[in-house]
């Protein structure tokens, strides 16, 4: 993450819990709270995903259109279904996977985070920006900057410590 926001990428959080949980898990991992510029939790749009207006909302305060996200998320039925249908492109996350996915349909697939930089850097020399889906354990979490501003993942809070720690 401090890679990420150091490369001027904004973050951001799309999540089925309510702003008052994740404020929880902010309080339990304050260093987290700094990278996210957005945070669109169920009470924002009082739907789920994978319903696409999470993100269409997501799109809409970080003020970007869907070819400027990308998507990285462990749940093809939730993230990958939902970003896709407002055309935002996706990277399904095999390491978050706990269901053995084989088709995920997602446009790119990693088994490791760090897997993401060299896409990132072919769509668009690396002026993107990234953020994650997943947990903390619950939430989804996205990027911006251009042209793809945004992107997902997912990480325990214990895993978000170890990268923050580096």
């Amino acid at each position: 993450l401090p890679r990420l926001r150091g490369e001027g990428r904004r973050l951001g959080i799309v999540t089925a819990k309510r702003h008052r949980t994740v404020a929880l898990a902010f309080d339990r991992f304050p260093q987290l709270d700094e990278h996210f510029a957005v945070v669109i939790a169920f009470e924002d749009t009082g739907t789920l995903k994978p319903s696409g207006q999470p993100f269409r909302e997501l799109l809409a305060r970080m003020d970007l259109t869907a070819g400027e996200m990308l998507m990285v998320g462990d749940w093809p039925e939730r993230d990958m279904v939902g970003a896709s249908k407002v055309g935002i492109r996706t990277v399904f996350a095999r390491y978050g996977d706990t269901k053995n996915t084989t088709h995920s349909g997602a446009d790119y697939e990693i088994d490791d985070i760090i897997e993401l930089l060299p896409i990132l850097e072919a769509l668009n020399a690396g002026a993107l920006d990234v953020g994650y889906t997943g947990d903390l354990s619950f939430l989804t979490v996205y990027a911006a900057g251009a042209p793809i501003k945004a992107i997902g993942g997912t990480r325990s809070p214990d895993a978000f410590q170890m990268e923050l720690g580096k």
